[in-house]
């Protein structure tokens, strides 16, 4: 019997129950009393089911189903986002950046890449106390010193702060060029914190030469220099630099040759990149100015006078390759871009030309070969062609001028 019949047969012993009771109030009782009891016992005894009997569309036969898989065995849906990155990882990714944007590496992505991050932090932890390095030095580099410090200067409030010597580096170097004095405690707290640092030693000699504390200022930059084990050109050019302050012109020419000759490596190396041809051109010139002094000094040196004769020829050869590189980078970001596929045969041929003079010659070969593609019987991209020089056995093309 289904629950819709007892429901009916409960129903109908009620009401004839109540009928009874109406005609004779003896019966009803006895008769609502049965009614009552054999409807409850329906309800708990259902008549059983033969078991040839199939069951009716009210009791479907129950369908065996997969248990659910645990949480963890759930696979993403296509709309699920990626888990935020952790904390700790956004912070060393954000430092990471900043370095990057320090060394002028990748600037405008790595500045983009230092916001995405920052929001990712504050997001996560808005009281975490990187928030204020990370927003310091972004605003340091971006030439916003003085809001810079303030952020900063909190950081370095901070326990990990205090501990880290970089965040004293960097502050120090916001406070030299116009508050040498309050830059050289910071250094100092640096150099407690790590006293192998070359930056640090050359802060503090900058931050002492600009209070007239010449003799420490040349101590600690010779020091940078020993630490950095005469690799870097900047540490031997401060140290050069320096000397010459020092009225010491002979020891500062010594000092400079090395800066020169290691700038010149980098040139080499990097034939179609400005950059280390300007780090070139600067040595050149403390150069000439030291020369200068040492002729003050002995004006009957005739080796000094060659020499000044030298570097003034190179310095000129250097000049004039910085000047091709300006009209280089005013071609690729104007000319190319606004001309487009509509490049003009002898244009593209002086492009080329000024390419090779500075060192990029696969750039140049490159574009000899766009100039052939619309013009095949073009006799000057045919003869420059054969005359540029081919690729050495290392892979890299000849030194820039030669």
């Amino acid at each position: 019997m289904n629950p819709g019949t007892i429901h009916s047969s409960v129903t109908f012993a009620r009401r004839g129950a109540l009928r009874v009771r109406v005609l004779c109030a003896g019966a009803c009782v006895g008769l609502l009393f049965v009614s009552t009891a054999r409807a409850v016992r329906a309800t708990q005894d259902p008549p059983p089911v033969k078991p040839s009997q199939p069951p009716t569309p009210t009791d479907p036969a129950p369908t065996p189903t997969k248990p659910a898989p645990a949480a963890t065995e759930q696979a993403p849906t296509p709309d699920e986002q990626p888990a935020p990155l952790p904390v700790d990882q956004a912070i060393q990714r954000a430092v990471a950046a900043l370095d990057r944007m320090e060394a002028g590496q990748d600037a405008q992505q790595a500045s983009t890449e230092i916001e995405e991050l920052y929001k990712t932090i504050q997001q996560a932890d808005p009281n975490n106390v990187y928030l204020f390095y990370i927003q310091g030095r972004r605003l340091i580099l971006a030439g916003r010193a003085v809001d810079g410090t303030k952020a900063l200067e909190r950081f370095a409030a901070s326990r990990p702060g205090q501990n880290d010597w970089q965040t004293w580096r960097i502050l120090g170097d916001a406070y030299l060029k116009e508050f040498p004095r309050l830059a050289e405690p910071k250094y100092r707290r640096a150099l407690l914190l790590n006293d192998h640092e070359p930056t640090i030693l050359l802060g503090l000699s900058a931050a002492l030469s600009k209070q007239g504390r010449r003799d420490e200022a040349v101590q600690l930059a010779k020091r940078a220099v020993e630490v950095d084990g005469r690799r870097s050109v900047r540490y031997l050019s401060n140290y050069a630099t320096l000397l010459r302050a020092n009225a010491k012109p002979r020891q500062a020419a010594q000092v400079i040759n090395v800066a020169i000759a290691l700038a010149r490596q980098a040139v080499e190396k990097q034939p179609g990149d400005p950059a280390p041809l300007r780090v070139l051109v600067a040595q050149y010139e403390i150069a000439l100015l030291i020369l200068r002094d040492v002729l003050r000094a002995t004006p009957d040196d005739a080796s000094a006078y060659a020499s000044v004769a030298q570097i003034t020829e190179r310095l000129a050869d250097a000049r004039r390759l910085l000047r091709l590189h300006e009209v280089i980078t005013l071609f690729e970001n104007t000319a190319l871009t606004q001309l487009a596929d509509d490049v003009p045969i002898d244009f593209r041929l002086s492009y080329a030309r000024l390419l090779n003079l500075v060192g990029r010659t696969e750039d140049a070969r490159r574009q000899y070969q766009l100039v052939l593609s619309a013009d095949p019987e073009n006799a000057a991209a045919h003869d420059a062609l054969s005359d540029l020089p081919t690729m050495d056995k290392t892979g890299e093309p000849p030194p820039a001028g030669k």
